[in-house]
């Protein structure tokens, strides 16, 4: 073997060797974040790209994706849909509500410390933005130092 090719199996066996003494229950810590959604509508799942949600709304004990054109209710919370999708991508801006930032058009004033998120999907979608959430949006966007 090369010594180039010696060095990358010797890397590799020491990552192997660190697993094999890490418990299981460590390596499994990673939530999945996932591309491709299902979600159970009646008797059937629907299944759509991740990236294509422009907000995420949660009312009573269902919670609601607006995908493109279509709204799709699910009986999962808010909080276990948003573990499955990317955290850089999908940024909660109320208690009930998370958004797509891709997705964001503008970030609107309505009075005093209340502002809206208006996304650019085929509805143009308003979503409140509550108090607590809005800095951490303004952060996330470099609006605030």
């Amino acid at each position: 073997l090369g010594k180039e090719k010696n060095e990358i199996l010797q890397a590799f066996l020491q990552q192997f060797q660190q697993m094999r003494r890490e418990p299981m229950s460590q390596i499994s810590q990673q939530p999945v974040r996932l591309n491709r959604l299902a979600i159970k509508v009646g008797m059937k799942y629907e299944i759509f790209d991740a990236e294509k949600i422009s907000v995420i709304r949660s009312s009573d004990h269902y919670t609601t994706l607006i995908v493109e054109d279509r709204e799709y209710l699910s009986d999962e919370s808010l909080d276990t849909i948003l573990s499955r999708l990317d955290p850089n991508v999908f940024l909660r801006v109320h208690r009930g509500a998370a958004i797509n930032i891709v997705f964001l058009r503008e970030l609107k004033r309505e009075g005093d410390r209340k502002f809206t998120a208006v996304m650019s999907d085929k509805k143009l979608t308003h979503v409140l933005v509550s108090r607590e959430r809005l800095t951490s949006l303004k952060n996330f966007l470099g609006l605030e130092k």
